[in-house]
């Protein structure tokens, strides 16, 4: 609670999804997909790890893409608040 409080807040605190996203240096693209109502949704798509510059798989090990949704009246930054090491999504990564 005392990092809320805090009147210095680091760079981290104050970055969008995406921008937070690669403040740790992973990838990040934005896509926009329109329901038939008119709601514009956001997309961010981390397309491959820290290690792997153009996004194929040299191992060649098959892998399945992973869905984050955030909870209802969240937003999607609370999956990437945290440090990578603590990601949700860090059991999910293959080595």
């Amino acid at each position: 609670m005392a990092h809320i409080c805090s009147k210095q807040r680091s760079k981290k605190d104050v970055l969008l999804q995406c921008e937070l996203i690669r403040f740790f240096g992973y990838p990040c693209e934005i896509s926009y997909a329109t329901t038939e109502d008119g709601y514009v949704l956001e997309m961010d798509r981390v397309r491959h790890g820290l290690n792997e510059r153009t996004g194929g798989n040299q191992n060649k090990t098959r892998r399945y893409p992973v869905l984050f949704l955030p909870a209802f009246a969240a937003a999607s930054d609370m999956w990437f608040l945290n440090y990578p090491s603590q990601s949700p999504g860090k059991p999910l990564r293959q080595p």
